[in-house]
């Protein structure tokens, strides 16, 4: 729940007074305002390129979310199947290969951004691992 303006009011006076960072506030906008209170929002564009799917595993890349709302200290993705569910915390960059799969099984992918103000909401994406295939050549000959 989100506090009433008189509130953030008088946080703002409180802040002002003290000259100290403890909440960082904008006085341009109400949306604003709230920056002290909020997660970050969803990682964009999240993709799993075809081309980059094997029959155990999956790469994941992400952008940054916008806006963020403080720093971004880590991000963390889940994945989930009818047969296997598993989760990747304190990923560093913007990508990831998913290995340990298995193979021709419908994956949802979903990809979170930390601060410290917690994780934020999610960004899903879904993507098939491949079937592996052994294949043989046979030579025929005839005599």
């Amino acid at each position: 729940m989100l506090p009433d303006a008189r509130t953030l009011r008088k946080l703002q006076r409180h802040n002002y007074k003290q000259n100290k960072l403890k909440f960082q506030f904008y006085e341009n906008s109400l949306f604003n305002t709230y920056y002290c209170f909020t997660v970050p929002a969803p990682p964009l564009n999240v993709v799993a390129p075809d081309d980059e799917i094997t029959a155990t595993s999956i790469y994941v890349s992400w952008e940054e979310p916008q806006p963020v709302y403080g720093n971004i200290l880590s991000h963390s993705l889940e994945y989930a199947s009818s047969v296997q569910n598993g989760t990747l915390v304190n990923i560093s960059g913007l990508t990831v290969n998913v290995t340990g799969l298995m193979e021709a099984v419908l994956y949802t992918i979903t990809v979170y951004a930390h601060t410290d103000k917690g994780r934020g909401n999610g960004t899903v994406t879904m993507a098939t691992t491949a079937e592996h295939c052994e294949c043989m050549l046979i030579t025929l000959c005839c005599l």
